[in-house]
């Protein structure tokens, strides 16, 4: 057994619903399933019982709550417990990091404190948005730099907003819309598009916005890197979304235009970490170092 599949099996017994604990937790349904299978076959036992609606635990899966609960909480505790033990001599700073983070000079961040706060040494690790929540969630990091997902629990988080990074579209140079000012979504609804892939918190945030401007994209194509959706839009397979410092990042042709688009609409990039542990003091200065950092 492993500490995350008791997790997992924990939020879809209090959810009793694949979808909503695989939302809760930011990761896949298939692979909360999948986890939870490898749990159950471990055990031995059947825990869940998945061919009714909501969901329903077995007398084995009722048991395994109880005590699945209690071993969390334990590990918990014992967290915040030896976090009080690490000191400011050790210097390491833990941070999850997402590629795109518009305009916010991180690595000039990283530098000055550096040079502010002595010789800080940094883990830094390059996930997705919701990888990240699930790394800081599970305490394999310390503070994590995304674009926040609409379904981020801000009693479990703590939220410091860095700002707002507009979206366009992008269009290969000859098409009929790529000398417009403005574009709205519905005027695309019949376009080929190149989306991200559901684990990227892009992709929740363009289905809303074409599902408010009343269809369905259809998606031809799914990338999460925002330099190759643009070198497919290039090369005329479709048309895209990116953000406004993706686009100044990568532009180096004029075989690509960016149009904004009415009603704009952005991702909000923000530092996150864990609203239930006693923090020690390196956590403490980073985060009220970028906190001022952003008002200068």
């Amino acid at each position: 057994m492993q500490i995350r599949q008791l997790q997992y099996f924990l939020a879809v017994a209090e959810t009793r619903h694949f979808t909503q604990a695989s939302e809760a937790l930011y990761v896949s349904q298939s692979s909360l399933s999948q986890q939870i299978g490898k749990l159950e076959s471990n055990l031995g036992v059947k825990l869940i019982r998945r061919g009714v609606h909501p969901i329903e635990l077995t007398s084995a899966g009722k048991d395994f709550q109880i005590y699945a609960r209690q071993i969390v909480e334990d590990i918990n505790q014992l967290e915040r417990r030896m976090q009080k033990y690490r000191t400011d001599s050790e210097k390491i700073l833990r941070i999850g990091v997402i590629t795109g983070l518009g305009q916010l000079p991180f690595t000039e961040i990283l530098s000055k404190f550096n040079t502010e706060y002595g010789d800080v040494k940094y883990s830094l690790t390059n996930r997705l948005s919701k990888a990240l929540c699930e790394m800081l969630s599970n305490g394999e990091i310390d503070l994590a730099l995304i674009a926040m997902p609409s379904e981020l629990d801000t009693d479990k988080f703590e939220i410091l907003h860095l700002q707002e990074d507009p979206f366009v579209v992008i269009l290969p140079q000859h098409h009929a819309c790529a000398q417009e000012k403005v574009l709205q979504l519905k005027d695309l609804q019949n376009e080929p598009f190149i989306f991200p892939t559901p684990e990227n918190v892009s992709y929740d945030i363009f289905m809303q916005e074409c599902r408010a401007a009343g269809f369905l994209p259809r998606i031809i194509m799914q990338c999460n890197t925002a330099g190759r959706r643009f070198d497919l839009v290039k090369s005329g397979l479709g048309i895209s979304i990116i953000s406004e410092s993706a686009f100044v990042y990568f532009h180096k042709s004029d075989h690509v235009t960016a149009i904004p688009t009415k009603p704009e609409f952005s991702k909000s990039i923000v530092m996150i970490r864990r609203a239930d542990l006693n923090r020690n003091g390196l956590i403490d200065r980073f985060w009220n170092y970028v906190k001022h950092y952003r008002k200068e």
